[in-house]
């Protein structure tokens, strides 16, 4: 029987960037690898690393985002960093309080970080997709 995913990765997620769509299924098996790991019972140390890894992952590919956002001129760059440091921002905090054992990583956590992250992808990151569609510069594969 095949292991049931969290999350799985639907084609109406691209933002129309291999470069980016890969660096959102890159979150979504981080997020998958935490399902996983909360699934099979494993200790708390294994799911501080899989947020640690969560955050440097989110941290590497907003910043290269920004970066194609910038390159491509995209209008609202502006507010799409600052919901960008907000989450940058939220995982660090649950990293925080696993690391302290004010909490552990539950499925509300998980429903947490499922819901944010199909929503920005399909809400805020549709947005730049126009902007960055067949223009120069994009590793486009």
């Amino acid at each position: 029987m095949a292991t049931a995913r969290f999350i799985e990765w639907k084609e109406r997620y691209s933002v129309g960037n291999n470069e980016l769509d890969g660096h959102h299924q890159s979150v979504i098996s981080i997020i998958n690898d935490m399902y996983t790991a909360i699934r099979d019972q494993t200790t708390q140390q294994e799911l501080i690393g899989i947020l640690h890894r969560l955050l440097e992952y989110t941290q590497f590919h907003f910043e290269r985002e920004e970066q194609l956002m910038e390159e491509h001129q995209f209008t609202d760059l502006a507010k799409h960093k600052i919901v960008h440091d907000r989450m940058v921002q939220k995982t660090k905090e649950l990293l925080k309080q696993a690391l302290h054992d004010e909490i552990d990583v539950s499925k509300e956590t998980m429903s947490f970080l499922k819901d944010w992250w199909i929503d920005h992808i399909i809400v805020m990151d549709s947005r730049y997709k126009p902007y960055m569609e067949g223009k120069k510069g994009l590793e486009q594969h």
